[in-house]
């Protein structure tokens, strides 16, 4: 079993940081007992930063196996999927404070305020009317 920290959000894994036992074993605790570790800080910060995306910060435990999957979901551009992996495969997750609701609800591109469908023409003010054919 690995370490595992990152930032999860609407869209899927933001980041995927596999860290040892003992570098992260403070990693998203109370904050004020744990003054120090500047990563889960910038974690936190940056998932706050984009709460509204649902970003969380997460720290959990993954066997090599999924935690070589997910790698290779990143890697393909599949964020979601590997996000769904990685809320079925993790043991002893652990979040940032209060994100429990959106680790719950992610991913769904939905929840993210600013997204479109990158697919959809009309995501672009004035492409929704056709133009007239010059004569």
């Amino acid at each position: 079993m690995g370490i595992y920290v990152g930032i999860a959000d609407a869209h899927g894994i933001e980041s995927f940081i596999g860290l040892d036992a003992l570098n992260a074993s403070s990693l998203l605790t109370d904050r004020k007992k744990n003054k120090g570790n500047a990563l889960s800080q910038v974690l936190f910060l940056r998932a706050q930063c984009n709460r509204h995306r649902h970003a969380v910060a997460y720290r959990v435990e993954l066997d090599s196996e999924n935690a070589v999957r997910i790698g290779e979901l990143i890697e393909g551009e599949r964020f979601k999927d590997a996000l769904v992996l990685l809320k079925q495969a993790a043991k002893n997750i652990k979040l940032g404070q209060h994100m429990e609701n959106s680790w719950a609800l992610i991913p769904n591109d939905i929840l993210d305020p600013w997204w479109t469908d990158s697919d959809d023409p009309s995501r672009f003010i004035g492409t929704t009317r056709k133009k007239k054919a010059k004569k």
